[in-house]
């Protein structure tokens, strides 16, 4: 496990490589505050590195499609983004917020990895 100099330098991202050569996974986690703007050019940069990536954080982003509660702007961006690049939310609906039944804390996997999520999780 490494974790990606080139990314140093954005303080509310940490992403690390974990295994070797052709299966090697990258793993970003990520903050966005409830007042800004989701890093979307910055999640393009990541996958444009390893499109083997998982995504995971809080990213305070509201969607209807993973979430029992109103959607907000970040979630229809994210919603977007989600469709472009051919990922799916892992784990819908389930409330990651106490003040709220919002899910705002979210893993994010393109579809092979996701699909290797729900074969894992069907079969234990």
């Amino acid at each position: 496990m490494q974790r990606l100099i080139n990314f140093q330098n954005d303080y509310n991202l940490i992403v690390l490589d974990i295994g070797y050569s052709s299966n090697q996974v990258q793993l970003a986690t990520c903050y966005s505050p409830p007042n800004e703007n989701l890093p979307l050019n910055l999640f393009n940069d990541i996958l444009r590195r390893n499109s083997n990536t998982i995504l995971l954080g809080d990213l305070n982003a509201k969607h209807e499609s993973w979430s029992n509660t109103t959607g907000n702007q970040k979630g229809g961006l994210l919603f977007e983004w989600l469709n472009e690049n051919y990922f799916q939310v892992i784990n819908k609906f389930v409330p990651t917020s106490t003040r709220s039944n919002a899910v705002i804390d979210l893993i994010l996997a393109p579809m092979n990895i996701y699909f290797w999520f729900f074969f894992c999780i069907s079969t234990y």
